[in-house]
């Protein structure tokens, strides 16, 4: 089967891609990335047909599904430059970093509901939008996020304080685009569907060196303290 040989040359006139059952159709100057995940949400939006068609909205699938796609397309006119019949580089992937070895336990899990919980009850504000939608595509392809509803990490107490905590900022509406692909973040063990609306100032307050040191260096947390000059707790 033919793969493209960088995911990060474009094919002439971009990357192509074409899901009929949803009108899905990859845009002009989409990044191969910005085109998973696009295709991830588009999925995501439409879950019947996810269940009836056995879709994928697992990122490295994905991925591999419109590398071929786009690697055919290159066969097909002869680009033989742009495709190989080894394996994919993965050009345009995220570096990768090696997850802890133990997974987040209930205790652990408990300490990164905290703050948020907190910060819910307090009745702070969220951060914009626009930065909640682009910390989350970071988190899609990370591979510290821990895969499965959030609540099934959570004893029953903190289920219930989040949700409770949930319910008191209904107004607040948070959502991102991305919110069907992210979970819980594997490093501090923070529901991400809530942490990337968290202001940056109380995440760094919470957070340990320890697990600071553990998040890769495309991660948004470390992207933002490191810009404002923020240091994890002691």
């Amino acid at each position: 089967m033919p793969r493209l040989v960088s995911r990060q040359k474009f094919l002439p006139g971009g990357w192509k891609y074409y899901q009929p059952e949803i009108k899905f159709e990859a845009r002009q100057h989409m990044s191969f990335q910005g085109l998973v995940q696009a295709l991830i949400y588009a999925r995501a939006a439409n879950p019947h047909l996810v269940q009836k068609h056995g879709w994928s909205l697992d990122y490295d699938t994905v991925a591999n599904e419109v590398d071929a796609w786009n690697a055919k397309v290159a066969a097909e006119f002869g680009w033989t430059e742009y495709y190989t019949d080894g394996e994919p580089t993965g050009g345009n992937r995220q570096p990768f970093h090696q997850p802890p070895q133990n997974r987040p336990g209930p205790l652990q899990v408990a300490a990164g509901a905290k703050p948020v919980v907190e910060w819910l009850m307090s009745g702070a504000e969220a951060v914009p939008m626009e930065q909640a939608n682009k910390r989350a595509e970071i988190c899609v392809t990370c591979p510290l996020n821990e895969k499965g509803d959030w609540k099934r990490w959570f004893t029953v107490p903190v289920a219930e304080a989040i949700m409770t905590a949930l319910h008191s900022r209904k107004s607040m509406k948070l959502a991102t685009a991305f919110d069907e692909s992210i979970f819980l973040c594997g490093a501090c063990a923070c529901p991400l569907k809530l942490m990337v609306h968290f202001p940056i100032e109380r995440k760094m307050k919470a957070l340990k060196r320890d697990t600071f040191d553990q998040m890769p260096d495309f991660c948004w947390v470390r992207k933002e303290a490191n810009e404002k000059g923020l240091n994890p707790a002691p």
